[in-house]
């Protein structure tokens, strides 16, 4: 710690012994000289407060002596304006307006970070203290992870937007960090309650029934088929998807919620390695094992040329079909719409073909089927991934700014550097020591002397009192006397058996500190 020497004009100290310890003192005598003759002699007791324990012996309020044990600072606090407290990090993730066709409300966008060394090293491995808020920094937004892997940061979310804008870039913030953090997913609120179904078709499955997670609320989750379930892979467009063989499909029981009458949208990603012949074809998802199945998206070959096809309670060679060659091994962002009077259908964002058609949808209580169906053909040899329905017809620029997001998730945003919360010292604090027994009453103060750095926009004043009455280092009596300034102070200091001082830290700048290194006193 720092030097308890101390040199005074015209006295020659002899320093007997001296400890860093506050409840000890030590004992030194000094002989006033005036030439060669002794004029007088004198003697005092030296307490010195140098240490961390020292000075937390005392009564502390809005300081800190952890910053830089052995000396005191003031406390600095974590400022939450604008921050989700108290989560210790967060990133800004800017969303390029430029690839959102319109200003969409309530728009599930994937958030996919292929690895991230702040998540691996700062993020729980359960992923529950990962959230999303808003670009005010404080409005938590639902949030679904997909998958999380905390040995690398790899993150895939689903985070709902109330407003995406296409004229303005959008902020939000994912926020980690936070070790007592419970689970902060909202899946179910991601997903509108337009969506009838959303499948990320991410489980290791075996047959079970409801082994395939639909994340919305409805709940319509789906069994692999018996004997012929699809393979868990690694090799989804967006992350883990189901590989299918020829021979495996899922199916999901009827319920009304995917029996849409009046408008509908279906859509996913699909990777064919081969077509089907004649007049099998390849679907993503269809309600019903025979025709006219209710609604079915799919590619379909039965003319010699596989293209998209959308069909509603038609048979497979009468439903709309797209304009373009759907080529084997590459992957394809395929949607169908049906607004009640037109549909369309769709292909990596962009409009296919249309055509007119109204009615109703018909209902009954057939499974809906992806990838395949029960029966032994429509069975697709390849992989499906993010198969989603809705009970309204979905706009084109819904589908485009979908498809910009899922495709190329790197190029529909930006993400930041690590930020921590701000913060700044309290403007004021103090530090009372503990009380110091002399031993004997009417012990007189001879000198108080502190040393501190000189830092501009900063202050420490300091206060001391004495009573031979007993007193606690918190009580409001005896009162305090201003001890003056600068150090060291030698007059106007109280006398008393129980002696105590008052450091008070105060600053016009909240970015800076005082800094209090040591307080000696001297009493006889």
């Amino acid at each position: 710690m720092k030097s308890t020497t101390i040199g005074i004009i015209v006295l020659i100290l002899f320093v007997i012994s001296l400890s860093t310890f506050g409840s000890t003192h030590a004992y030194f005598s000094s002989r006033q000289v005036s030439g060669p003759n002794l004029v007088s002699t004198w003697q005092s007791y030296l307490w010195t407060q140098t240490t961390q324990s020292d000075f937390n012996a005392g009564n502390l309020t809005n300081v800190s002596t952890t910053i830089s044990p052995g000396d005191v600072t003031l406390a600095n606090v974590t400022d939450c304006t604008g921050w989700y407290c108290p989560w210790n990090f967060r990133k800004k993730i800017t969303i390029d307006h430029t690839k959102v066709a319109t200003s969409l409300a309530n728009f599930p966008v994937l958030i996919s970070l292929t690895t991230d060394a702040d998540l691996a090293s700062s993020a729980l491995a359960s992923g529950n203290d990962i959230l999303f808020t808003s670009g005010d920094g404080t409005t938590k937004l639902d949030h679904e992870i997909e998958n999380f892997t905390v040995s690398n940061g790899k993150l895939i979310a689903w985070v709902r937007i109330p407003s995406l804008s296409s004229l303005t870039d959008t902020d939000l913030y994912l926020y980690f960090n936070n070790s007592a953090a419970s689970n902060q997913q909202n899946a179910i609120g991601v997903w509108d309650s337009n969506f009838s179904g959303v499948w990320h078709l991410k489980e290791s499955a075996s047959g079970v029934a409801g082994e395939f997670k639909d994340s919305t609320s409805n709940a319509n989750n789906g069994q692999g088929g018996s004997g012929a379930v699809p393979v868990r892979t690694s090799s989804g467009l967006i992350g883990d998807a189901q590989d299918y063989n020829g021979t495996h499909y899922i199916s999901v029981p009827n319920t009304a919620s995917l029996q849409p009458t009046s408008a509908i949208s279906l859509s996913g990603w699909i990777y064919l390695r081969t077509f089907g012949s004649g007049f099998d074809n390849d679907p993503i998802l269809r309600k019903g094992d025979d025709n006219p199945n209710n609604y079915q998206l799919a590619v379909d070959s039965s003319g010699a040329v596989p293209q998209i096809h959308l069909l509603l309670d038609e048979s497979e060679e009468i439903g709309l079909a797209g304009a373009t060659t759907i080529s084997p091994n590459t992957w394809y962002y395929i949607a169908g719409t049906w607004n009640g009077t037109i549909r369309t259908i769709y292909l990596n964002g962009n409009q296919d073909n249309s055509s007119s058609r109204t009615g109703t949808i018909g209902t009954d209580t057939r499974p809906l089927y992806l990838g395949g169906r029960i029966g032994g053909t429509d069975l697709i040899n390849g992989i499906l991934d993010e198969v989603r329905i809705s009970n309204i017809s979905r706009s084109a620029s819904w589908i485009t700014t979908e498809y910009n997001n899922q495709n190329s998730p790197l190029t529909f945003y930006t993400v930041g550097m690590k930020a921590s919360p701000p913060s700044d010292y309290v403007p004021f604090g103090t530090i009372a020591s503990a009380v110091f027994d002399t031993g004997n009453a009417g012990k007189r103060w001879d000198s108080l002397q502190w040393d501190s750095p000189i830092i501009a926009g900063t202050n420490i004043t300091c206060e001391v009192r004495a009573s031979d009455t007993p007193f606690a280092r918190d009580d409001t009596t005896p009162s305090w006397t201003v001890a003056g300034w600068p150090s060291p102070v030698s007059s106007g200091l109280p006398s008393g058996r129980y002696l105590q001082w008052r450091a008070n830290l105060s600053i016009s700048d909240t970015a800076k500190t005082p800094i209090l290194n040591e307080v000696r006193v001297w009493y006889s």
